[in-house]
């Protein structure tokens, strides 16, 4: 009839929807680093195209017939996708468990955030559950600080949105993370 048709592979089930499917039993290292080394990959065409997904997580990496290709992925949804040279500070990507510092800061950033929501889809994927678990961005923030440390002071005086989070100590001049009751929004 004179259609225009676009064919596409079949993708089979998010990540995510595979875990659950698992209860979110954890898997072995030689399942993981398959997929790890096609997440690489695939941030590695993005870089040289100068792009950043800005959207890495469970739910956008898609598993292509399981069945007969175990843990063969593919990266999906680029909605959130852009140049580098057009970041923004002040994202507004609610994907909090895989943001990384930058982003939830609202400092500069540029494609290596997307190697940051990398580790937190391959920490869930080892662990079965969610690396920064925070139901909000002051409790993801809260974790990473838990885990890693304070972020590095740049870092801190660059972002944005530090001071909702952090605030000076009058002696030091260093960041402390404000108490948190008032960011359970």
């Amino acid at each position: 009839m004179g259609h225009i048709c676009l064919e596409f592979e079949y993708l089979d089930k998010s990540l995510y929807d595979f875990m659950k499917e698992r209860q979110f039993k954890h898997l072995q290292v030689k399942e993981i680093r398959p997929i790890i080394q096609q997440l690489a990959n695939a941030l590695d065409h993005l870089k040289r195209a100068q792009m950043i997904h800005a959207d890495v997580k469970l739910e956008n990496i898609m598993l292509i017939n399981h069945q007969q290709q175990p843990y063969r992925v593919k990266v999906s949804d680029f909605s959130l996708a852009h140049d580098v040279s057009v970041t923004k500070q002040n994202s507004n990507v609610k994907n909090h468990p895989y943001q990384s510092p930058e982003i939830l800061l609202g400092a500069p950033y540029n494609e290596a955030i997307d190697m940051w929501s990398v580790g937190c889809v391959m920490a869930f994927l080892y662990i079965g559950a969610q690396l920064y678990p925070g139901r909000n961005e002051y409790e993801t923030i809260k974790y990473i600080t838990e885990t890693q440390g304070q972020f590095p002071e740049d870092l801190l005086a660059s972002g944005k949105k530090t001071i909702d989070f952090f605030q000076r100590e009058n002696k030091t001049s260093t960041w402390k993370l404000k108490v948190g009751s008032v960011f359970l929004v």
